[in-house]
């Protein structure tokens, strides 16, 4: 059998490993639109092991290679090797795609400026750090307050950069985490140095004589810029299949349950694939690596015969923040309100153990007629962030505020304190929900 898999990223990487575990003798094919060095910001030395050593297990990879069309008919792709030009044709028994999404442009004048970059991608991060490094950047705007953007803004003012966060919204991370959560994050950008305009619209992006930007320019204000960073959303990269598969109005990929596609023997995966979202039973595009890993993982089980069914996700992520952890699953009160959800919530703040003063805040979500867990939140300075796995894991298996509170979880004083945290906010919620009642 020929399996081809078309894209290098998360969803790329978990279909290859999967499909060498379960078709052992088949032969892959890998194809990816990026140098590898550049995408996993390795050596050249390092991909020539790499690839020698996928030659070894039957995966033969392609990389500064564009797809330039489907046909589906024959189980054929024309692809063209960006480096030399050349083009060719290959063949395929079983297509798995993982094309993922590009930045989304900010619709303004400047755009297109030299030192505008959209972040998306693992290299994009590799180069961003690369450029944290340049004394030639001194002052970066970074547009966007989600997980990107303040992950750029951690990178670039570790650097000692002079860094300004620009964001519509009047608080950083404001579709992730509650103001109870982001007030502390916003309180150590501010320490950091980082000057906030939130919130803000881009109007413009203004550039010197050779076209390279040096300012943006917003309904708030004007601020200068060696490097301009977008993390304003994505876009599948799917334009180019449009007149193959069938596409979502917004570009995704459609798919069935086993995410196959429109076409025989085509699957999709990833940041170009909608999920089905567990809080609200509804398809949305969630894009995050552990979705991408696990559709991939799906898809190949499907290859052969439909059998594996895609699973709910509850949007389960983490990051740092200065001294801060944090970590989110689920609904919130932004998301909650954007789907029409009816929800209740309660907020509760103790130390993480019996021997460390250290606190964690925990705010969980939930259903108020019924006690269904909806979603949580997470922040201390300590570590806690592996916690967020079991209320996802909780919410997968349909449990209510009180099945939660009645977990059997460990009691150890280096490690917790006598009450879990997480028992502790779902006993909060549990009482909450009485008094309403009563």
């Amino acid at each position: 059998m020929k399996i081809m898999i078309i894209g290098a990223a998360h969803g790329g990487q978990a279909a290859v490993t999967a499909a060498q575990a379960q078709y052992p003798t088949a032969e892959i094919s890998w194809i990816e639109q990026q140098a590898m060095t550049h995408l996993m910001g390795w050596s050249a030395t390092k991909l020539a092991t790499y690839q020698a050593e996928l030659k070894r297990q039957h995966v033969t990879l392609i990389d500064q290679t564009q797809v330039v069309k489907l046909q589906p008919s024959q189980h054929q792709v024309n692809v063209r090797n960006l480096a030399t030009g050349q083009s060719q044709t290959l063949t395929y028994d079983k297509l798995i795609l993982s094309v993922g999404a590009t930045a989304r442009q900010l619709p303004v004048v400047g755009k297109d400026l030299t030192g505008v970059v959209g972040l998306r991608s693992q290299a994009d991060m590799h180069w961003l750090r690369e450029q944290a490094t340049n004394p030639a950047v001194q002052n970066v705007v970074v547009v966007g307050a989600g997980y990107i953007g303040i992950g750029a803004v951690g990178i670039l003012s570790a650097a000692g950069k002079n860094v300004t966060l620009v964001d519509v919204n009047d608080r950083v991370l404001s579709s992730y985490l509650d103001i109870e959560l982001t007030e502390p994050l916003t309180a150590t950008l501010q320490a950091e140095k980082v000057t906030l305009a939130l919130p803000a619209q881009v109007t413009a992006l203004t550039g010197d004589a050779t076209d390279h930007v040096i300012a943006v320019q917003t309904d708030q204000g004007s601020y200068p810029a060696d490097l301009v960073v977008v993390s304003v959303g994505a876009q599948p990269n799917t334009a180019w299949l449009a007149d193959t598969l069938a596409l979502l109005t917004n570009g995704s990929i459609q798919t069935d349950a086993y995410l196959q596609t429109s076409q025989p023997d085509i699957w999709a995966i990833g940041d170009a694939v909608q999920v089905q979202y567990g809080p609200t039973d509804q398809r949305l595009n969630v894009a995050l690596a552990s979705n991408a890993r696990r559709q991939a993982r799906w898809a190949v089980q499907n290859l052969v015969t439909p059998t594996k069914k895609m699973g709910a996700v509850q949007g389960t992520s983490t990051l740092k923040l200065g001294d801060y952890y944090f970590a989110s699953t689920g609904l919130n009160s932004t998301t909650a309100a954007r789907c029409g959800v009816d929800l209740a919530s309660v907020v509760v703040t103790q130390p993480v153990t019996m021997r460390e003063a250290t606190p964690v805040t925990t705010k969980l979500f939930y259903q108020p007629k019924t006690g269904k867990l909806l979603g949580a939140q997470l922040l201390s300075k300590m570590d806690i962030t592996a916690s967020i796995n079991v209320v996802a894991l909780a919410m997968q298996a349909q449990f209510t505020v009180d099945q939660l509170a009645d977990a059997d979880f460990f009691f150890q004083p280096l490690f917790t304190t006598a009450t879990h945290f997480l028992t502790a906010a779902a006993l909060a919620a549990q009482q909450a929900r009485v008094t309403v009642t009563n």
